[in-house]
């Protein structure tokens, strides 16, 4: 009987060990395609923002997305977060349209600002939580603007386009030159437990849509949830323990 006891116990606990700690459960997708609008859930500057279809390319055909947006504010609300979590983690396309200048400082064309934030923006964009620059020059141009991302403004110091999953491919032009670049943005695991749960979007410092806009797409939201069966695990290799001492009294 002790042998018994003994394998199950260790049985219970190997197979804890090997479970995850947490399971991800999304709770949020939108493409913004036909099949997929605009909801409350969105909100720009206090009223409902659009969309918009990239020209397209035999590399990326036209694809409807959240934007195009300028020097605007733009907030994802979801209410009522349920199961009970530990984490959060989002992730989402972002557009980068036409002649965005990085770090350029030189004078008014640049810096060229885009933020993310839970919760609303500040208006300063050296208070946003994470606050950073883009560039849509040539990166074999030495001397074209450098971008920041994938660090935040401040600290990185990149060739344009660095991070790129694709570069001109969703058909915006800037004069005469093919000019927009797709990134693939992550925010993983970020502590969350409440019920409610906003995460902010904005740019500065950009000139008009025809120059520099921005836009996102495929976004998804989920969340971490504890996963119980460890604990049940453990509980089940305690009941012959409990049912063998019983037997002994």
């Amino acid at each position: 009987m002790r042998q018994y006891i003994l394998f199950v116990l260790i049985l219970a606990l190997a197979t804890a060990i090997t479970i995850p700690a947490a399971a991800q459960v999304q709770i949020y997708s939108n493409d913004f395609e036909d099949s997929s609008p605009i909801g409350p859930e969105w909100t720009l500057l206090g009223s409902a923002p659009s969309t918009d279809t990239t020209p397209g390319t035999s590399q990326h055909p036209a694809d409807t997305f959240l934007g195009q947006l300028s020097n605007d504010t733009l907030s994802l609300t979801l209410h009522n977060l349920h199961p009970a979590h530990t984490t959060v983690s989002l992730s989402f396309d972002l557009y980068i349209i036409r002649s965005w200048d990085g770090n350029f400082s030189t004078d008014e064309r640049g810096p060229d600002f885009w933020g993310i934030d839970e919760g609303p923006i500040p208006t300063d964009p050296e208070d946003w939580e994470f606050v950073t620059t883009f560039s849509n020059w040539n990166p074999a141009v030495s001397n074209d603007p450098h971008q920041a991302f994938p660090d935040a403004y401040g600290t990185g110091d990149y060739l344009p386009r660095t991070g790129t999953i694709e570069n001109n491919t969703l058909g915006y032009q800037w004069n005469t030159y093919d000019m927009d670049a797709v990134y693939h943005i992550d925010v993983i695991d970020r502590p969350h437990t409440g019920a409610d749960l906003t995460f902010s979007f904005g740019a500065q410092h950009l000139q008009d849509l025809a120059d520099e806009s921005w836009g996102i797409d495929n976004v998804q939201v989920s969340i971490n949830v504890p996963e119980p069966a460890t604990i049940g695990l453990l509980v089940i290799g305690a009941v012959p323990l409990i049912l063998y001492r019983r037997n002994r009294r």
